[in-house]
């Protein structure tokens, strides 16, 4: 029984670090913010703008820090463009196929949109650019 309550412990305890360490803030004015909800043409992802809707849809997934700065001068944004694909094929059940097609129309959305606001790939990181 005692064994059982430690895991029961840890687990609450790991599940609110989670939430508090995860949990975006709406602070930041670099947060992307849609109240609309999130159309299903998401599924057709050969149409241009797929990846736009990807990462549009942030919000509603849950998942609102997708273009937020960390160190005020480094977006993880290929990181964030591949949760946000994972929370959205998770809600609507997307195939495997879909799963490959919908990251990597969000990481190019991510890309465009990062190098359009003065950002450079560095690695895996983009890199704020003056």
């Amino acid at each position: 029984m005692k064994v059982l309550g430690n895991i029961l412990w840890w687990a609450f305890v790991g599940f609110m670090a989670y939430a508090t360490l995860i949990k975006p803030d709406n602070t930041d004015p670099a947060v992307v913010n849609y109240e609309e909800p999130l159309p299903m043409e998401l599924a057709n992802y050969g149409e241009p703008g797929e990846g736009a809707k990807i990462m549009n849809a942030a919000k509603i997934m849950g998942r609102d820090y997708a273009w937020k700065h960390v160190k005020e001068d480094r977006l993880p944004c290929l990181f964030a463009a591949g949760v946000v694909a994972d929370n959205i094929l998770v809600k609507y059940h997307f195939s495997n196929e879909t799963e490959f097609k919908l990251k990597a129309a969000a990481v190019r959305e991510c890309a465009n949109v990062a190098e359009n606001n003065g950002f450079v790939l560095v690695g895996r990181v983009f890199e704020k650019r003056n």
